[in-house]
């Protein structure tokens, strides 16, 4: 067995393996940050995990509830942060004017983002004349969950206000792309 490493202009340098090391091969990589990288040095993405649903959900209600998008990763270090990317696809209606959503992001059972919050209710998007919208929320958000135990990120939406029948549909599949979508990178601490 042998190793090939290119050159750093031109050519190449092959590395042999005596025959009598037989499988058990392990080639030392320098701890600092060179032409050789190490997976572990801080900021290097160890793993994406991504999910998307299709799936419509519908919330009137004047508490947050489950969108149905989530997706599950498990850190392999308590150092590492995880990258969260949303892209949340939602119809709000109402009777009367201001439309819109209220949307938290919650990691496991907690709470890592949550929407502003006015006087009508939370708000993440609205249009203050419209009693109907299509949208999409994008999020980025850079956790800590200091664990190497499995991590489930979700979001949790509502109407913005729930009066003058205030209403959400998440993954609106009515002649648009309904998809909402959910990406987690584990970034190296």
């Amino acid at each position: 067995m042998s190793i090939k490493l290119p050159g750093a202009t031109n050519g190449s340098v092959e590395i042999d393996v005596p025959a009598a090391i037989g499988s058990d091969v392990s080639v030392t990589i320098p701890g600092a940050a060179g032409t050789l990288d190490r997976l572990e040095r801080a900021g290097n993405i160890l793993q994406v995990v991504s999910a998307e649903t299709s799936t419509e959900v519908t919330n009137a209600l004047a508490s947050f509830e489950d969108t149905g998008l989530s997706a599950t990763i498990t850190p392999t270090s308590v150092s590492s942060k995880i990258l969260i990317m949303i892209d949340q696809q939602f119809e709000a209606t109402r009777s009367g004017s201001a439309a819109g959503v209220g949307l938290n992001v919650v990691r496991n059972s907690t709470t890592i983002h949550s929407a502003a919050t006015t006087a009508g209710g939370p708000v993440t998007l609205y249009v203050a004349e419209a009693t109907q919208i299509y949208a999409r929320v994008q999020m980025t958000i850079l956790d800590s969950p200091a664990s190497t135990s499995a991590v489930t990120y979700k979001t949790q939406g509502r109407p913005s206000f729930a009066t003058s029948s205030g209403v959400v549909n998440f993954q609106k599949n009515t002649n648009i792309d309904g998809v909402s979508r959910l990406i987690l990178m584990e970034v190296a601490g």
